[in-house]
């Protein structure tokens, strides 16, 4: 018998062994092809929402560090740069304008996944009748109908 407490191959196989043997376990049922892409789809939403606020975030500090506060919506940051009355170094225009645009494409991508999960949410009964309930848009509607899908 391994080691107790001890993180290796032989540990894990003796603990798959021993909670198969128990009458009272449950098994999480496999999933589908198309129900491990529809979750694909909303890690993958996940993500890049977690990088687009990264970048705002990224954006805040470093126009502060030239004494600038911004607002905290999203659309501030992109239109701030277009400002001519704006003084900041070129070395710092152009790193900011990288992190601008890969801010546009980071709510482009985040927009091009809603609106399929909208296509699928109005396409899905379940989704539709969640979705009318207030405060349950096509993203919570979605995932709750295949969450409750076998």
């Amino acid at each position: 018998m391994p080691q107790r407490g001890a993180k290796n191959d032989a540990a894990d196989a003796a603990a798959i062994c021993e909670a198969v043997s128990r009458p009272n376990m449950r098994f999480v049922p496999i999933k589908s092809a198309e129900n491990q892409g529809f979750l694909m789809l909303h890690r993958a939403r996940g993500l890049l929402v977690r990088q687009r606020t990264m970048t705002a975030c990224a954006i805040r500090a470093h126009f502060a560090e030239f004494g600038i506060i911004v607002v905290q919506r999203m659309d501030g940051l992109v239109d701030l740069l277009d400002d001519e009355d704006l003084t900041l170094p070129a070395h710092a225009r152009i790193a900011l304008a990288l992190l601008v645009n890969q801010l546009r494409e980071l709510d482009r991508q985040v927009e091009a996944i809603e609106r399929e999960l909208a296509r699928i949410q109005s396409a899905n009964p379940m989704a539709k009748l969640l979705s009318s309930i207030p405060g349950i848009g096509p993203i919570t509607a979605t995932a709750l109908a295949r969450a409750n899908a076998s």
